[in-house]
């Protein structure tokens, strides 16, 4: 069976495919034309196909671009696609100079168009892929590919792709490790006596420590935890948490040794050069309210013997052990491009869930996908322009505004003179002041989703600028 913990390998996967797709599988070895010049693939070829999933192609494609460029990757993807004529595909990207690769389930809309002759028009394209190989976390794909056994239909293998899935099943054990967390504080006499005496509510101080723990998670994916002195702080340890577990496991105690001293000694503490001399690394200053201390609580003249095996025992079911089995991911490029692994969405929806119904209520405290959140910032940032701008202006607006959803491609094409960006001088000009002047309020700004989403849409735009003919854009707005 094949170990989706190991480096790629082709003969391996290939087997792993014949389980894995339904018995009309057609195994091939066809080379795939790649231009000398091209800036992220070197080779590809089609593997196979599938008549009964929608004729999808299997295709092998070798990188030459490091995986950090994910997002410029997968839009590549969606050109390579569009040349071949296939809209549905699965994809296996690696490289021979890194140790993961990645499994991918690219798809789009496929429609005829007439212009001047009929073609093909490729819409709403999307990929959702696992990281697999070397030090990556494989519960959910071995579930997805393995346990579910061979795929039925198209709705099946689209089922084996979907986020949420993977979202429920991590919320489901999380509630899990809350609600055991909360009967053994309730449990601990010692710890209850604490707890009544400084007014602290168990079920509090239960979600507040699973809530850093798992915003650890995050930061470690990052590389931010764990940096030598001498070392830029984005060098840490990937695997931090359970490594500082191993250490503190043998004579102390985790929690009070390691878990308090990086809340309130690192995160929540402006360090000189982000070095922490409690753990002796660098730990980032956040200056956020998860790592400051819960009301009456004095972490440094408290003492709370919370056990070692709480986060990581031999049954394998700590928080540690529940939260290791996931692979989590910082990179929210956009909704064109998904990770199926723990993205920082789910804290959110965490926080939202976890919440009385009638505080939820109270506060509107709702989680939103990042699809909706998308589509509101994308119609807020157009109907501002809209209303500024010359009425002559609306069409350039949504071109304006369709182009800076691929900034990077579009700027390619542009350049290769694939496309043709022919956008009024006067236009230009107006929406360059426009977004210059603009102001953003979100009244109800929780974790920020809104402002963000509305910053990426500007900075895009921005970026496609400088694509435009070439012009001397008028500096008014500066003092």
């Amino acid at each position: 069976m094949i170990n989706f913990a190991e480096p790629y390998n082709k003969e391996n996967f290939i087997s792993f495919l014949e389980d894995f797709l339904p018995d009309d599988f057609v195994q091939e070895n066809t080379k795939i034309e790649i231009e000398e010049n091209h800036k992220s693939f070197k080779e590809a070829r089609i593997l196979g196909s599938v008549k009964s999933l929608d004729k999808i192609i299997i295709i092998e494609i070798k990188r030459i671009k490091a995986e950090k460029s994910r997002a410029n990757i997968t839009k590549q993807l969606f050109k390579f696609l569009e040349n071949l004529g296939y809209s549905k595909a699965l994809i296996i990207t690696f490289s021979d100079n890194e140790t993961h690769y990645r499994f991918s389930y690219v798809k789009s809309n496929l429609e005829w168009v007439s212009e001047t002759k009929v073609k093909r028009k490729f819409s709403n394209p999307k990929r959702l892929s696992f990281l697999l190989g070397k030090n990556q976390k494989i519960h959910t794909a071995l579930k997805q590919f393995i346990k579910l056994g061979k795929i039925k239909d198209l709705e099946d293998l689209n089922s084996r792709f979907d986020i949420e899935v993977v979202n429920k099943e991590f919320f489901e054990n999380y509630i899990s490790l809350y609600n055991q967390l909360v009967i053994y504080l309730n449990k601990d006499k010692e710890f209850k006596s604490f707890t009544s005496k400084n007014k602290i509510k168990i079920d509090v101080f239960a979600k507040k420590l699973l809530g850093q723990i798992v915003f650890c998670y995050f930061l470690q994916k990052k590389g931010w935890l764990g940096a030598k002195e001498n070392e830029n702080i984005n060098q840490g340890d990937l695997n931090f948490i359970r490594n500082q577990f191993i250490y503190y496991n043998k004579k102390k105690n985790f929690f009070n040794d390691c878990l308090e001293p990086l809340f309130y000694k690192g995160l929540n503490k402006q360090n000189k050069n982000n070095y922490c001399n409690d753990l002796k690394c660098k730990i980032p200053y956040l200056n956020g309210g998860l790592f400051q201390e819960i009301e009456n609580y004095s972490w440094k003249e408290s003492y709370l013997n919370i056990p070692n095996k709480l986060f990581s025992n031999i049954e394998a079911n700590g928080i540690l052990d529940i939260f290791d089995l996931y692979n989590f991911t910082v990179d929210e490029t956009a909704d064109f491009d998904v990770e199926i692994a723990v993205d920082p969405e789910m804290l959110g929806y965490i926080f939202e869930n976890l919440l009385p119904e009638n505080l939820r209520k109270k506060h509107g405290a709702h989680y939103t996908p990042k699809e909706i959140v998308e589509y509101i910032c994308k119609k807020s940032l157009s109907e501002y322009l809209k209303t500024n701008i010359d009425k002559k202006y609306l069409k350039e607006i949504n071109n304006l505004i369709g182009y800076s959803r691929f900034p990077d491609e579009t700027i390619r094409l542009a350049e290769n003179k694939t496309i043709n960006l022919n956008f009024d001088k006067e236009f230009l000009l107006e929406i360059d002041l426009l977004l210059e002047n603009i102001k953003i309020c979100d009244p109800a700004v929780g974790s920020g989703a809104f402002i963000l989403g509305i910053l990426n849409f500007i900075v895009n735009i921005k970026k496609l600028r400088f694509i435009f003919p070439k012009i001397e854009f008028l500096k008014i707005y500066m003092r």
